[in-house]
């Protein structure tokens, strides 16, 4: 029994430190107990010993203010783009300003924390922003500032949401007290006329969306075949996937593999070689942290430019180990 305690309080410690950032989420190794253990601390966990060791040797008066002088240092700048999907969960692929994630605690709930986040917008969550001051159009600009497209970037069931709380809260206001008519007990009761919400902004139209996505699939796939043109070329087809020989980049271009490389590569906190087609199906090549992952998104941090994107998967052409 004091054996499974104390790996339990283990187990919660390091997801704890993987929740605040101070280890990669974590790439686990046998311990010589058979116990997984994550073994990937990050620069925030050494800002913190720094500080640490200052305040056990009595150099440092105010340890809040050293350590946050710290971390200025090493952690990445605030995104400022979400992800918004038409389940109304919305992804931060990396930190949030303090501003931004106090707007985002007002109209949602957070569902997973750390250096990204997750977070669910409900009918709930959008009355108690609205019972709290908050405005229907404040909180639609909120979004559409931040959504990843801009305004066709927030679903138009997201936007009906909104609309639909305010008119229950209108409602709710409005409502006379019932009191009796007469003497048969009946009420009187006064309808209330509440505006239908205006329809958001479509965007462009389904066959218009239908056609870029045929473009741009097409100009993926002939991407994916030229790289297995040059892999061919070079004699470097060594395995499944399109892998490479011994001592050289495992390349993986089929899309189920890819998936699979970038999943391992969230899960050890590596560096990945991607190679996709953007928007306008032109092949780019980048150097890439993964940072988020779901079936249909995937977030990244590139190594080279430092900035925070996302991509669909039927975009990537091929993925290598750095």
């Amino acid at each position: 029994m004091t054996w499974s305690i104390s790996q339990v309080a283990w187990a919660q410690v390091w997801d704890e430190a993987a929740r605040v950032g101070l280890v990669a989420t974590p790439t686990r190794r046998a311990s010589s107990r058979g116990v997984d253990v994550p073994m990937v601390p990050t620069r925030a966990a050494t800002a913190l010993a720094d500080t640490l060791d200052r305040v056990r040797a009595g150099d440092c008066s105010d340890p809040v203010a050293d350590l946050a002088e710290r971390l200025e240092s090493v952690l990445p700048a605030p995104v400022d783009t979400l992800i918004i999907q038409a389940d109304h969960t919305i992804m931060a692929p990396g930190l949030l300003s303090a501003d931004d994630a106090a707007m985002l605690a007002r109209i949602a709930d957070q569902e997973s924390a750390g250096m990204a986040s997750v977070w669910r917008v409900s009918k709930e969550s959008l009355l108690r922003a609205l019972g709290g001051g908050a405005s229907a159009d404040e909180i639609l600009e909120f979004l559409q500032s931040k959504a990843m497209g801009g305004a066709s970037g927030v679903p138009q069931s997201l936007s009906y949401l909104i609309a639909d709380a305010q008119r229950a809260l209108a409602e709710g206001a409005a409502t006379p007290t019932r009191r009796a008519f007469g003497g048969d007990g009946m009420d009187d009761m006064a309808a209330v006329l509440v505006e239908a919400p205006r329809r958001a902004w479509q965007g462009p139209d389904a066959e218009s969306l239908a056609e870029l996505d045929r473009t741009i699939d097409a100009a993926v796939e002939a991407f994916r075949r030229s790289v297995a043109d040059i892999q061919d070329g070079l004699g470097g087809a060594g395995g499944p996937g399109g892998a490479g020989g011994a001592g050289s980049p495992q390349v993986v271009t089929d899309l189920r593999g890819m998936m699979s490389a970038l999943k391992n590569a969230y899960a050890s906190g590596t560096i990945v070689e991607l190679a996709y087609a953007n928007r306008q199906g032109e092949p780019v090549h980048d150097r890439v942290s993964v940072v988020m992952m779901s079936p249909s998104v995937i977030a990244v941090v590139s190594e080279i430019s430092g900035e925070s994107f996302t991509l669909q998967p039927h975009r990537l052409t091929s993925v290598a180990n750095a």
